[in-house]
């Protein structure tokens, strides 16, 4: 989803006896913030699945060995969803100007060789590739992310993200007056 210049949505998830979600909001350059707002619904099928070795990697958006996944409206970022067998490794290539990072979704790891629990993100420097392992007694799932940094300043309060305090309290004056939302 593409917020943009407003767009109101839902969150119904349906009752289930395990639920596992993720949820990751990527901020707009300053100036797309107020684009048209898009939805953009990615079905299981969209989503290509690489094989490598002990690894099972789905291409959310950007490419993994050639494969491209699913190409996002306004933000270029690579997202992978990507299981490990027990004491399976991969290792991920990074891009040197891009902001990495990966989340540990089930399951604890060894990244570059430290130990790390589940439901932990981790950040990383930049320029060196990424190497995870998943331990010997578990499988491991995580998000893997990498984007070029906006490298702007952000204001946030609640569901709004804007570049300045000015802006946001603008945006939340319009949301209060109803104009907030510009396109249908």
């Amino acid at each position: 989803m593409t917020a943009g210049s407003g767009i109101l949505h839902q969150e119904m998830p349906q009752p289930a006896d395990r639920m596992l979600g993720f949820q990751l909001w990527l901020n707009l350059p300053s100036a797309d913030k107020m684009t048209h707002p898009t939805y953009l619904s990615i079905t299981q099928d969209m989503i290509p699945l690489v094989e490598v070795e002990a690894a099972c990697v789905r291409v959310l958006s950007g490419s993994f060995a050639g494969i491209e996944g699913v190409k996002p409206n306004h933000i270029q970022a690579t997202i992978y969803d990507i299981s490990l067998q027990k004491d399976g490794s991969i290792e991920i290539p990074t891009k040197q100007d891009e902001t990495v990072f990966v989340f540990l979704i089930e399951g604890d790891a060894v990244i570059n060789d430290q130990a790390i629990p589940e439901k932990t993100a981790v950040l990383f420097e930049v320029g060196s590739d990424v190497l995870v392992s998943a331990r010997p007694d578990t499988e491991l799932r995580f998000i893997f992310c990498s984007a070029k940094p906006l490298h702007e300043s952000i204001a946030w309060g609640g569901p709004i993200v804007m570049n300045t305090d000015k802006e946001l309290d603008h945006a939340f004056r319009e949301l209060r007056e109803g104009s907030f939302i510009k396109h249908s």
